[in-house]
């Protein structure tokens, strides 16, 4: 385990941990690559995207490396067109939020 794996997994901050899960249920609720987001926007179909994405942010992999991860998540997991929803563009507006936000989370 290296260090980077230590500050991630080690004794996280509840709160900040749950506002960043929350802002990107939220951002995923919005993009939908599925079509299943209720008009109330709630949907769990993608919960399980929240923590590998919340871990690949923390350690600021890039909109390259998050596509790749959602493409596979959507081909395999979900089994549709790994383009669906395009996800190097959301994979991009993901990263500009948690930049932005995070940094509001932590201060």
């Amino acid at each position: 385990m290296t260090s980077d794996d230590r500050e991630v997994t080690t004794n996280p901050d509840p709160e900040r941990v749950g506002l960043k899960a929350q802002g990107i249920r939220a951002l995923l609720a919005e993009w939908d690559p599925l079509g299943v987001t209720e008009s109330d926007g709630s949907s769990d179909e993608y919960e399980c995207l929240v923590w590998p994405l919340t871990r690949l942010l923390d350690r600021e992999a890039s909109a390259e490396q998050v596509a790749s991860f959602l493409s596979s998540e959507l081909a395999g997991r979900f089994g549709v067109d790994a383009q669906t929803g395009e996800p190097g563009q959301f994979a991009s507006r993901l990263i500009a939020w948690f930049r932005v936000n995070v940094r509001n989370i932590t201060e």
